[in-house]
């Protein structure tokens, strides 16, 4: 398959295709002729459509080339840790959405007065913790 073929089956640039050649990340199956003209086979196609999948998920490209990279075993252990990370952004975003909704419903001198009721309640906690012997910044 040709570098326009690629690019048209899997919607991937010529740009981002020569790129990808350049850093290793997915080199030619073959090269022919005097121009040595870029040939890719099946196994090229599937591998470009699976970092095209990682790549529209946000991982970055040192994170792709490390899970191509692996065994089985340890691409299926990065992508749980990866999981493991995504659900609990997840969890930390549905969290923010539930304070901005409160937020929302306060006025600037309500908003205020939350802000300084939780700024004592901080301090005491550091100070009770303090008391206790514990150390503050390990605790949460």
């Amino acid at each position: 398959m040709s570098v326009k073929e690629i690019c048209r089956v899997t919607g991937v640039t010529r740009k981002t295709l020569f790129y990808y050649d350049r850093i290793g990340l997915l080199e030619p199956s073959r090269r022919s002729g005097k121009q040595n003209f870029k040939e890719y086979d099946e196994q090229a196609v599937n591998r470009l459509l699976e970092i095209r999948l990682y790549r529209e998920m946000g991982l970055s490209i040192p994170v792709i080339q490390d899970i191509l990279e692996g065994d089985e075993n340890a691409r299926k252990q990065f992508l749980e840790q990866i999981s493991k990370e995504i659900h609990s952004d997840i969890r930390k975003r549905i969290a923010d959405a539930k304070i901005i909704d409160s937020l929302k419903q306060l006025t600037h001198e309500e908003l205020n007065e939350v802000i300084t009721e939780t700024a004592e309640l901080e301090r005491l906690r550091s100070r009770l913790l303090a008391m206790s012997g514990a150390d503050p910044q390990n605790e949460s």
